[in-house]
């Protein structure tokens, strides 16, 4: 059996840049297998994350802590904003003009009064492509 490690190992360190390289250049192939794999086990997956959360709560507060720091601007924006301004009633979207605006954006989280309301679509959008969620 540890003889079957060793080469294993051997294998891995070996491979190590073409998988590297192919993961690369695979992303959609990737993100598609692992949204298929989570619609397939979510509830193994929840009860596993559930299940890590109670196991290493001091280790979650500490995550928590350590992100609001790093992200301070962020979540005070943020609560700025959730307290001070309400989302009218059938605003639309400011992006696309399509759709009701259900959420509040932040170009610049250092004035946290100036926000954008987005749909949903184009608010994720614009966090995967563009600004990044932090």
């Amino acid at each position: 059996m540890r003889n079957r490690k060793i080469e294993y190992k051997k294998y891995n360190d070996a491979h190590k840049e073409e998988r590297k390289k192919w993961r690369k250049n695979n992303k959609k192939h990737i993100k598609e297998r692992n949204k298929k794999y989570y619609q397939t086990n979510k509830e193994k997956i929840m009860e596993v994350k559930k299940r890590w959360n109670k196991n290493n709560r001091k280790r979650l507060l500490f995550y928590h802590k350590i992100d609001k720091e790093r992200h301070k601007n962020h979540h005070d924006a943020r609560r700025i904003a959730n307290r001070n301004i309400k989302i009218p009633i059938k605003q639309i979207c400011q992006k696309c003009n399509k759709e009701l605006a259900r959420e509040k954006h932040h170009e610049d989280y250092n004035k946290p009064l100036k926000v954008k309301f987005l749909c949903r679509k184009c608010n994720n959008h614009w966090n995967e492509t563009i600004g990044g969620k932090h």
